[in-house]
């Protein structure tokens, strides 16, 4: 949830596109971390590393001033 929230401290659009989904998925979590649970069973480890990577590379390229 603190990635989402530094995302979207940074206005741009490469922020919001990482930061907004983040930050919803965190909040997620705190409010219904059983359902995240379920939900997570449903998808595959290869799919959730995936998106991981895909959400580090968005944080490094605003990091970097890249995007």
């Amino acid at each position: 949830m603190l990635l989402g929230v530094w995302c979207l401290w940074h206005p741009s659009l490469y922020g919001a596109l990482v930061g907004i989904p983040v930050l919803l998925s965190g909040v997620a979590r705190m409010l219904a971390p059983q359902r995240m649970v379920q939900i997570n069973q449903w998808t595959s480890r290869f799919m959730h590393g995936l998106l991981m990577l895909i959400g580090a590379l968005g944080c490094l390229l605003l990091a970097h001033g890249l995007a």
